[in-house]
């Protein structure tokens, strides 16, 4: 788990600075659409780490729920 966390944050990182360099770039060449990547980039900041913090919850509960289901299949209950 510890390291599919960091492979997500390491893939998280690399997409907003990928943003940020894209937004400067185009601030710097005066293109028209650089207002719109900076919209995007500022949504991704809040956007990227929340899906990355569900998609590690949810692989949290899932695995927690399959390790329960084995446990309960060859009769290894804690009761």
């Amino acid at each position: 788990m510890q390291k599919g966390k960091r492979i997500l944050a390491l893939i998280g990182a690399i997409l907003l600075i990928a943003l940020f360099a894209t937004t400067l770039v185009l601030a710097m060449m005066g293109s028209a659409y650089t207002f719109d990547v900076l919209m995007v980039s500022i949504v991704a900041c809040a956007l990227i780490p929340t899906m990355i913090f569900v998609y590690q919850w949810i692989f949290k509960v899932m695995k927690r729920n399959r390790d329960s289901n084995e446990r309960s299949s060859t009769g290894q209950d804690d009761k």
